[in-house]
């Protein structure tokens, strides 16, 4: 049996910008906790760095059943914005790897040099999420990780298309692709950075 990609190509591309990530968590009384985060691609997880003392990272502990949300730039046929939303299980690995760290810093600011940077945290760690499946609007909704019987049914978004399309908003022009990350950054490549560990 021929296992799937975890994370399609398309994803992987929107995973490689700038593009921020909201991670939502389950608190201990079952309320939704939404963070923000810079994330990579690391083979075939996704991955963040944060504080291990923050709300998500305890939540993680407790529950490591995680979604993240990440808005693209680029609209689809229809007019409406595209999203990836990745359904997965986390792990927290600690102390927070350096070089991801680094990586993730570069691709959304520039450089490692930063005090944005939270490898030169001592309670930092790193949070690796494994694709259970990925969906939302754009060109890997439906996409699973592993074969089962739902990978045969055309894929399909989440968000309906609206009856009409919709204008691009005045003064936003629609794009075809997500930024691409900064020059000098591997993140975005598939030749080095994160992708290739």
């Amino acid at each position: 049996m021929t296992a799937l990609r975890a994370i399609s190509a398309e994803a992987e591309v929107l995973l490689g910008s700038s593009a921020l990530a909201h991670v939502v968590t389950r608190n201990r009384d079952g309320t939704p906790q939404v963070s923000v985060v810079w994330c990579g691609v690391q083979g075939d997880r996704v991955v963040f760095c944060a504080d291990g003392q923050s709300a998500k990272v305890r939540n993680l502990r407790r529950d490591p059943n995680v979604i993240l949300s990440v808005e693209d730039e680029a609209r689809n046929i229809a007019g409406t914005q595209q999203h990836l939303l990745i359904h997965g299980t986390a792990s927290v690995v600690g102390p927070a790897d350096r070089a991801v760290c680094d990586e993730l810093c570069r691709v959304y600011v520039g450089t490692a040099d930063t005090p944005l940077n939270l490898s030169r945290s001592s309670t930092a760690v790193t949070v690796e999420v494994t694709v259970q499946r990925l969906a939302g609007n754009g060109p890997w909704a439906g996409a699973l990780a592993g074969p089962t019987e739902e990978a045969a049914a055309p894929a399909r978004s989440e968000a309906s298309p609206p009856e009409q399309p919709a204008p691009a908003a005045a003064g936003k022009p629609s794009v075809d692709r997500p930024a691409a990350a900064p020059a000098g950054s591997s993140l975005g490549s598939s030749a080095g950075g994160l992708r290739g560990r």
